[in-house]
């Protein structure tokens, strides 16, 4: 089945994650497309189920890249419990979640896009890493995942779109996807219990927001401090990277 590029028809449903996409399709450069069943993101194996294992070894995934820290994991539970890969790396983005009264304020969209450069300039070793695993060219089809599918591995996406050559409009909107997920994944938790649903109450609004000017502040940011997505790069000492990244995942 061929996907428009913009479809939400990229979305990929299970019963027990709330945000798993195919990335393909996207124009990049040189008239060059990304290519489908090549790169995935996802949220957190929450809840999945036999069928959601199915569905996944229908991808015929052989790497998987958790950015989430070491309490998620153990908390959430990992993917490997429901489909079989080559290889699984936790490169943790954050060494700790942000605090509850921190996390409340995650709906400004500056704020958010700040959160995100702050995680560039950070975790700059670990991001390289997960790269270097997008681009091996015998390591796909690869899914990234967080917990949500948004912030951490929407920092991860957004730049490897745009080594790509992918427009800022198209990663925009790629990230802005993630809104409908979170609305469905905040819906199952609440629905769990009264006191998942008043746990939820106060970080509900920073769960769900996936506003466009959040990643476009991002995008602008990244510019405004490194030049581009390639002088991120450069500044990380994985130039030769990029070239192996355009050869994994470009058509």
């Amino acid at each position: 089945m061929v996907l428009h590029p913009m479809s939400a028809d990229r979305v990929i449903r299970l019963e027990g994650c709330f945000n798993l996409r195919d990335v393909g399709g996207y124009s990049a450069l040189d008239g060059q497309r990304v290519r489908w069943q090549r790169l995935y993101r996802a949220g957190g194996p929450h809840a999945l189920t036999p069928a959601d294992g199915r569905t996944l070894d229908e991808l015929h995934l052989a790497t998987l890249i958790d950015l989430r820290t070491e309490q998620e994991r153990v908390e959430r539970g990992v993917y490997t419990s429901y489909v079989n890969v080559r290889g699984v790396h936790h490169l943790p983005i954050l060494d700790v979640l942000p605090s509850r009264e921190d996390f409340e304020g995650w709906t400004s969209p500056d704020r958010v896009a700040f959160q995100y450069l702050d995680m560039l300039r950070t975790a700059g070793p670990v991001i390289a890493e997960a790269l270097a695993f997008i681009a091996d060219p015998g390591g796909g089809p690869v899914m990234v995942h967080c917990t949500a599918g948004k912030d951490r591995t929407g920092v991860v996406i957004a730049l490897v779109l745009g080594l790509l050559g992918v427009s800022d409009d198209d990663i925009v909107a790629d990230y802005a996807l993630s809104e409908i997920a979170m609305h469905e994944m905040v819906a199952f938790f609440e629905s769990q219990s009264d006191e998942a649903r008043e746990a939820l109450a106060p970080i509900r609004s920073a769960v769900i927001a996936a506003s466009p000017e959040t990643m476009r502040t991002f995008l602008a940011g990244l510019r405004a401090t490194y030049g581009s997505p390639e002088g991120y790069a450069a500044a990380m000492k994985i130039t030769p990277l990029v070239a192996q990244l355009r050869t994994s995942l470009l058509a």
